[in-house]
């Protein structure tokens, strides 16, 4: 029998990984971190491929949040708990850029209690960008002391950091992590980060309850401005890892299935998820909250019900963004690298109503006991007129109109957001109110400085809506209507 391999232990002894949502400054906010925690999870599960099995995602109790606007003792505690005050210990923390002020509490706070611990920082908000003037959001964290390196894109360079290099992060050379150079004080580092490798799909949520959010592909190829996830690497997921992580969360009693794919419905995934559904046919599952491009419906309509059934998909969620073309191209929305012209939005518009009514049809032939939902969302602008605002509010009626108890029809509106990275904060640079997310605030630690980062988009808004995040708008257009008309110029 041939001798164990034994491995040198690496220097890190812990890893804690968590997420800004999951802190607030206003303790009756509820936390808001589900969609990150499986970048975490993600992270967590490329450990102990590897060979690390030490890693901790800190969650809180029952859905509330840290609290951060009082004593933090709680917070100390919940950290030293996972082991961040044991000598190695590295911090994993991820934030958007809604939740990037939470960073300014949470790291000086962590510094403070355990003053030998690694932060590095990921999420959606750490990326490179040169725009004339301002800051770059990696130099800002690293600079001002919130992390002792970023990493943007996926999170190769943080399993690498920790298993390959031991928490010697001077070692560090993978694509996407970036440091402080220790004499010249500027950051290093290059491109953005790999998936990592896992052994397992991963995936957030309660299994118990019958119900998890994972991610199967991710590769959207409409380069659209607002998002920022275009250019991003896709994850190299293979169809054994996925089938195989899909039927063993089957068999563990999951049953719902919610998918964070970009585009799923992209004919170049075709085969891929033919061939995963194939290995799982006949299980009791199911899909929700699948992303459905209007523009897959075109030349692919039929298909595209066909899969949506096949895969049993029965809640849709659905870009509507503009209604007409002026907006479109003030958003930068497109299709395969196209700004969606009036002739292809009209189309959408019309493939809509049809898959409606196809999904309808299906259910009742089918007579299926669960209702289909298509959750249609748009987006407003600061830009709009008063002919465009009136044509989305139309459009919207003519859609709540087509609504039934057993295909549900609902409406989403968020403002236009020009998050870091996307060529829609380059090209609005001159008509937004950036402030290079340097926290300087003379009104107390409650005031995200995203909140003017994205001025006029969040104070238009607040204006018309009385709140800042995306909202469902079923039972609310009626005040919506009379509100934007009123906000904007005759």
């Amino acid at each position: 029998m041939a001798p164990a391999i034994i491995m040198p232990q690496p220097d890190v002894s812990s890893v804690i990984l968590a997420s800004t949502g999951d802190f607030e400054l206003d303790p009756a906010r509820p936390a808001d971190a589900a969609s990150e925690h499986l970048g975490l999870e993600t992270i967590k599960e490329a450990l102990i491929t590897e060979g690390f099995k030490d890693a901790v995602i800190l969650k809180p109790h029952a859905s509330r949040p840290y609290d951060l606007s009082g004593g933090s003792s709680a917070v100390v505690d919940a950290f030293r708990s996972a082991g961040a005050a044991e000598s190695g210990a590295v911090m994993g923390i991820s934030t958007t850029s809604s939740r990037y002020h939470v960073l300014a509490v949470l790291s000086p706070l962590l510094r403070r209690a355990f003053p030998g611990v690694q932060i590095v920082l990921g999420g959606a908000h750490v990326v490179r960008e040169r725009i004339a003037g301002f800051a770059d959001p990696v130099e800002a964290a690293l600079g001002m002391g919130l992390a002792d390196a970023a990493v943007c894109g996926h999170a190769q360079g943080f399993v690498d950091l920790v298993v390959k290099h031991r928490g010697r992060r001077e070692d560090v050379t993978t694509p996407g992590f970036y440091q402080l150079d220790p004499v010249y004080h500027k950051v290093v580092g290059r491109g953005t980060g790999f998936y990592p490798r896992v052994g397992r799909l991963p995936s957030s949520g309660d299994a118990g309850e019958g119900e998890v959010i994972t991610m199967l592909a991710d590769q959207c190829r409409n380069g659209c401005d607002f998002c920022f996830i275009t250019g991003r690497r896709p994850p190299n997921l293979t169809v054994d890892i996925v089938a195989c992580g899909l039927g063993a969360m089957l068999r563990e009693g999951v049953h719902t299935f919610s998918l964070t794919d970009s585009n799923p419905f992209l004919p170049h995934l075709d085969d891929f998820y033919r061939e995963i559904f194939d290995r799982i046919e006949g299980e009791d599952r199911s899909l929700k909250a699948v992303y459905l491009d209007p523009s897959a419906l075109l030349k692919n309509f039929y298909r595209v019900v066909e899969r949506a059934e096949r895969y049993g998909c029965w809640y849709f969620y659905a870009g509507r963004d503009a209604v007409l073309e002026e907006d479109a191209r003030v958003i930068g929305t497109k299709y395969l690298g196209k700004i969606k012209d009036q002739h292809t939005l009209d189309e959408e518009k019309t493939a809509l109503r049809n898959f409606i009514g196809a999904m309808l049809l299906r259910r009742r032939k089918a007579s299926a006991a669960v209702p289909r939902k298509l959750t249609l969302s748009y987006i407003t602008t600061p830009f709009m007129t008063r002919d465009s605002a009136l044509a989305m509010l139309d459009d919207m009626r003519e859609f709540l109109d087509l609504s039934t108890p057993e295909m549900e029809v609902g409406l989403s509106v968020q403002a236009l957001m020009p998050y870091p990275g996307t060529a829609l904060r380059a090209r609005l640079a001159d008509a937004i109110d950036l402030e290079d997310f340097d926290f300087d605030r003379d009104d107390g630690v409650g005031i995200s400085p995203w909140k003017r980062d994205a001025c006029p988009s969040l104070r238009f808004m607040r204006e018309v809506t009385h709140r800042d995040a995306p909202m469902r708008l079923d039972d609310y257009l009626p005040h919506f209507e009379d509100a934007i008309l009123r906000y904007l110029p005759r």
